[in-house]
């Protein structure tokens, strides 16, 4: 009886394994491609929102090559702290002013990241007075630490936060489909993840961040240019260029964030500097200065961060 010709076939965990490339190909995780800290040619900016119910303006400061003297050791048992060793740290500083409906809040905040992979060391924020707390995520190999604490009574809240007596201590391990993520990230590490890692030149970058109490895959494409009128010089242009107005073609930059374990009774909303939802922004492509931030505040629906000032890296 004749029989049928073999057929050459690819060795079944050989065939696995090119699938799983292939896979990985199509979500390319943005701590595979090393960042560029040179992206980014600035070092302070303000940005400002303005609508019918009130205002908010954001400072944050960029420092590259940042001391880890600022970073600590959690308080509760979990994996292993992420150590930045010798390796460079950059770090953002931000000062949040809002007021709305005449209520007045300010927050402080920063975030500790490396410069090689954007992957998160440290955030904290603060919120002064009575009742005021402090906020602080230590990342960790498997997970991320989490320090919150608040004064007690009047005569505390005068007092740094580290003396404050009310602390709670909890430690959120990473879904099991963070697994396959390169590194986790922070919400505003994004001022730099998005110029370092060549999206300004167009593409899309897929990767993970740490929002409140889980990870959520964010992936940021760019979606054309934007006209925008800016105040600083052109860096290009040398030290003899005007120090008026112009006009520049910015990059739009739209997020979309999904979370990677759906299941999490504790998700909140992706936030960015206190915008919430799918995030658009729009940047400067020859410096790294963002110039719009487009989203979705609570309590004031649709709003808008618009650049009025920035200082250039010398």
């Amino acid at each position: 009886m004749p029989t049928e010709p073999k057929r050459n076939r690819a060795p079944e965990p050989l065939l696995r394994v090119f699938i799983a490339a292939l896979l990985l190909l199509q979500g390319v995780a943005l701590a595979e491609m090393p960042m560029d800290p040179g992206r980014l040619g600035w070092t302070r900016l303000e940005m400002k929102a303005v609508n019918p119910v009130g205002e908010v303006t954001v400072e944050v400061r960029l420092e590259k090559g940042a001391g880890n003297d600022g970073l600590r050791l959690p308080e509760a048992g979990g994996s292993p702290v992420i150590e930045p060793g010798e390796r460079k740290i950059l770090r953002l500083d931000m000062d949040i002013r809002a007021s709305f409906l005449l209520k007045r809040k300010q927050w402080r905040g920063g975030a500790w990241v490396l410069q090689g992979n954007g992957a998160a060391l440290q955030r904290v924020r603060l919120k002064a007075g009575r009742s005021g707390s402090y906020k602080r995520y230590r990342y960790a190999e498997r997970g991320v630490y989490r320090l919150r604490s608040e004064p007690k009574g009047r005569r505390e809240s005068r007092l740094p936060p580290e003396r404050w007596s009310r602390a709670r201590h909890a430690y959120y391990p990473l879904a099991p489909a963070a697994e396959g993520c390169e590194m986790v990230s922070d919400p505003l590490a994004l001022l730099y993840l998005i110029p370092a890692s060549g999206l300004l030149a167009g593409g899309e970058r897929t990767f993970c961040i740490f929002n409140k109490h889980d990870v959520y895959r964010v992936t940021l494409v760019a979606a054309g240019l934007e006209p925008v009128r800016v105040g600083y010089p052109d860096p290009a242009a040398g030290a003899d260029a005007g120090q008026g107005p112009r006009n520049i073609q910015g990059r739009r930059v739209r997020l979309t964030a999904r979370p990677l374990d759906p299941g999490n009774r504790n998700l909140d909303p992706f936030e960015f500097i206190g915008l919430e939802g799918d995030v658009e922004f729009v940047f400067d492509p020859a410096t790294g200065i963002p110039l719009l931030v487009r989203g979705v505040l609570p309590g004031a629906g649709e709003s808008e961060l618009r650049l009025v000032r920035a200082e250039l890296a010398p």
